[in-house]
Protein backbone atom coordinates (compact mmCIF):
# COMPACT_ATOMS: atom_id res chain seq x y z
CA UNK A 1 0.00 0.00 0.00
CA UNK A 2 1.07 3.29 -0.72
CA UNK A 3 0.59 6.69 0.93
CA UNK A 4 1.12 10.08 -0.75
CA UNK A 5 1.90 12.56 1.94
CA UNK A 6 0.78 15.48 -0.40
CA UNK A 7 -2.78 14.31 -0.16
CA UNK A 8 -5.01 15.98 2.46
CA UNK A 9 -7.23 12.69 3.24
CA UNK A 10 -3.77 10.62 3.69
CA UNK A 11 -4.07 11.69 7.25
CA UNK A 12 -7.43 9.64 7.61
CA UNK A 13 -5.89 7.02 4.94
CA UNK A 14 -3.03 6.62 7.01
CA UNK A 15 -4.74 5.82 10.22
CA UNK A 16 -6.96 3.11 8.64
CA UNK A 17 -3.65 1.41 6.58
CA UNK A 18 -2.25 0.88 9.74
CA UNK A 19 -4.56 -1.42 10.84
CA UNK A 20 -3.84 -4.08 8.12
CA UNK A 21 -1.11 -6.01 7.76
CA UNK A 22 1.77 -5.72 4.91
CA UNK A 23 3.98 -2.95 4.19
CA UNK A 24 3.02 0.52 3.82
CA UNK A 25 5.13 3.14 1.29
CA UNK A 26 5.11 6.56 2.11
CA UNK A 27 6.05 8.92 -0.61
CA UNK A 28 5.42 12.41 -1.36
CA UNK A 29 3.41 12.16 -4.06
CA UNK A 30 4.36 13.32 -7.73
CA UNK A 31 0.52 13.68 -9.65
CA UNK A 32 -0.02 17.30 -10.14
CA UNK A 33 -3.41 18.02 -7.53
CA UNK A 34 -5.12 21.41 -7.05
CA UNK A 35 -4.78 23.30 -3.80
CA UNK A 36 -7.82 21.65 -2.13
CA UNK A 37 -6.54 18.44 -2.48
CA UNK A 38 -2.87 18.15 -1.72
CA UNK A 39 -0.05 20.50 -0.29
CA UNK A 40 2.27 22.38 -3.06
CA UNK A 41 5.32 20.44 -4.56
CA UNK A 42 8.51 21.13 -2.09
CA UNK A 43 6.26 22.97 0.10
CA UNK A 44 6.77 23.15 4.02
CA UNK A 45 3.56 21.68 4.62
CA UNK A 46 4.48 18.37 2.18
CA UNK A 47 7.86 18.13 4.26
CA UNK A 48 5.93 18.23 7.70
CA UNK A 49 3.49 15.77 6.43
CA UNK A 50 6.32 12.90 4.95
CA UNK A 51 7.87 13.49 8.31
CA UNK A 52 5.16 13.45 10.76
CA UNK A 53 3.82 10.20 8.86
CA UNK A 54 7.58 8.87 8.90
CA UNK A 55 7.27 9.63 12.72
CA UNK A 56 4.08 7.53 12.94
CA UNK A 57 5.34 4.12 10.92
CA UNK A 58 8.94 3.73 12.22
CA UNK A 59 7.73 4.41 16.11
CA UNK A 60 4.96 2.00 15.54
CA UNK A 61 6.97 -0.69 14.31
CA UNK A 62 4.59 -0.83 11.31
CA UNK A 63 6.63 -2.49 8.13
CA UNK A 64 7.32 0.45 6.49
CA UNK A 65 9.34 1.83 2.81
CA UNK A 66 10.87 5.18 2.70
CA UNK A 67 10.39 6.12 -0.79
CA UNK A 68 12.22 9.48 -1.92
CA UNK A 69 15.21 10.83 -3.58
CA UNK A 70 15.31 14.14 -1.59
CA UNK A 71 18.59 14.51 0.52
CA UNK A 72 17.09 17.19 2.67
CA UNK A 73 14.34 15.71 3.13
CA UNK A 74 16.54 12.55 4.21
CA UNK A 75 18.76 14.31 6.46
CA UNK A 76 15.84 15.39 8.26
CA UNK A 77 14.45 11.58 8.90
CA UNK A 78 17.68 10.97 9.97
CA UNK A 79 17.64 14.37 12.73
CA UNK A 80 13.97 13.41 13.64
CA UNK A 81 14.38 9.70 13.90
CA UNK A 82 18.23 8.44 14.67
CA UNK A 83 18.65 4.96 14.79
CA UNK A 84 14.92 4.33 14.34
CA UNK A 85 15.45 4.29 10.76
CA UNK A 86 17.76 1.38 11.51
CA UNK A 87 15.24 -0.82 12.73
CA UNK A 88 13.93 -4.44 10.81
CA UNK A 89 10.65 -2.96 10.15
CA UNK A 90 11.80 -0.14 8.28
CA UNK A 91 13.01 0.48 4.27
CA UNK A 92 14.68 2.98 2.42
CA UNK A 93 13.90 3.04 -1.09
CA UNK A 94 14.67 4.87 -4.65
CA UNK A 95 13.71 4.33 -8.51
CA UNK A 96 16.52 2.23 -10.03
CA UNK A 97 19.15 5.09 -11.52
CA UNK A 98 18.10 8.13 -9.67
CA UNK A 99 19.55 8.64 -6.23
CA UNK A 100 21.86 5.81 -6.78
CA UNK A 101 24.63 7.76 -4.83
CA UNK A 102 22.26 9.05 -1.90
CA UNK A 103 21.29 4.79 -1.41
CA UNK A 104 24.66 3.33 -1.55
CA UNK A 105 25.39 5.80 1.18
CA UNK A 106 22.97 4.79 3.37
CA UNK A 107 23.70 1.00 2.99
CA UNK A 108 27.22 2.01 4.22
CA UNK A 109 25.66 3.77 7.14
CA UNK A 110 23.22 0.44 7.86
CA UNK A 111 20.35 1.28 6.37
CA UNK A 112 18.10 -1.12 4.72
CA UNK A 113 18.19 -0.17 1.44
CA UNK A 114 15.83 -1.11 -1.53
CA UNK A 115 16.20 -0.11 -5.39
CA UNK A 116 13.18 -0.63 -7.70
CA UNK A 117 11.85 -1.13 -11.30
CA UNK A 118 9.21 0.60 -12.87
CA UNK A 119 7.02 -1.83 -15.51
CA UNK A 120 3.59 -1.54 -16.64
CA UNK A 121 1.72 0.81 -19.11
CA UNK A 122 2.53 4.14 -18.02
CA UNK A 123 6.56 3.51 -16.52
CA UNK A 124 7.87 6.15 -19.16
CA UNK A 125 5.23 8.60 -18.14
CA UNK A 126 5.99 8.30 -14.09
CA UNK A 127 9.97 8.39 -15.54
CA UNK A 128 9.62 11.35 -17.41
CA UNK A 129 7.71 12.96 -14.33
CA UNK A 130 10.51 12.32 -12.23
CA UNK A 131 12.62 13.63 -14.47
CA UNK A 132 10.59 16.53 -15.01
CA UNK A 133 10.70 17.41 -11.35
CA UNK A 134 14.77 17.88 -11.23
CA UNK A 135 16.29 17.47 -14.94
CA UNK A 136 19.80 16.74 -12.84
CA UNK A 137 18.58 13.38 -13.05
CA UNK A 138 18.85 12.72 -16.28
CA UNK A 139 22.92 13.75 -16.06
CA UNK A 140 23.00 11.69 -12.86
CA UNK A 141 21.43 8.61 -14.53
CA UNK A 142 23.34 8.79 -17.48
CA UNK A 143 26.81 8.69 -15.90
CA UNK A 144 25.44 5.86 -13.61
CA UNK A 145 25.48 3.59 -17.02
CA UNK A 146 28.33 4.74 -18.11
CA UNK A 147 29.72 3.42 -14.39
CA UNK A 148 28.78 -0.30 -15.64
CA UNK A 149 30.76 -0.41 -18.94
CA UNK A 150 34.36 -1.84 -18.67
CA UNK A 151 37.00 0.31 -18.83
CA UNK A 152 38.87 -1.65 -21.19
CA UNK A 153 36.22 -1.78 -23.78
Amino acid sequence: MTIQARLHRSVDDLSRVMQRPGPIRLVKGAFLENSTTAFPRDSAELTDAYLTFAEQLVRSGHRVNLATHDADLMSSLKDRLGQDLKGAHVEFEMLQGLGTALLDSLAIEGYTTREYVLFGPEWWLYVLNRMAEHPERVITALADLNATVDATE
